[in-house]
């Protein structure tokens, strides 16, 4: 075999190897890289609502948090979840406990705060359980 034939298949089948590469692995390469991505950022916007939901807003001793904070808190959360009926459950969540803690504030009856605790409490672990759903449907 002469040298200019080996070096020109050896050329041609370089070519079409990278031709391959680009066409078909680069796109895989990168959808698969943005997946991890995003479920890296999900998983810490999550950690993160998720103290908050399981605290009820509490998990710094002292510092109560104003509805806002807890929105602020919720943010990356809500940008990241592909649910719309979930990020209406974060909101109404924290409505709702905003509203519980203006009762506790006005010393409202023991017997209704804790039925609102405990309805806020199983919200809670339901919105939890709905993030872990939405956290894990994203692996490819």
């Amino acid at each position: 075999m002469n040298w200019i034939e080996l070096a020109s298949a050896v050329g041609v089948g370089t070519i079409v190897a990278k031709f391959i590469d680009i066409k078909y692995l680069q796109p895989y390469i990168a959808k698969k890289q943005l997946s991890v991505w995003l479920r890296d950022k999900r998983f810490h916007a999550f950690s993160k609502l998720t103290k908050n939901l399981i605290a009820f807003g509490l998990e710094e001793q002292g510092n109560i948090k104003s509805p806002f904070e807890h929105y602020a808190i919720a943010s990356d959360a809500l940008l990241l979840i592909d649910n719309r009926n979930l990020c209406k459950k974060i909101d109404q969540f924290i409505v709702k406990r905003d509203a519980m803690e203006r009762k506790m504030d006005k010393s409202e009856s023991s017997t209704d705060l804790e039925k609102t605790y405990e309805s806020l409490v199983n919200e809670s672990r339901d919105i939890i359980v709905a993030l872990r759903r939405e956290l894990r449907n994203d692996e490819t």
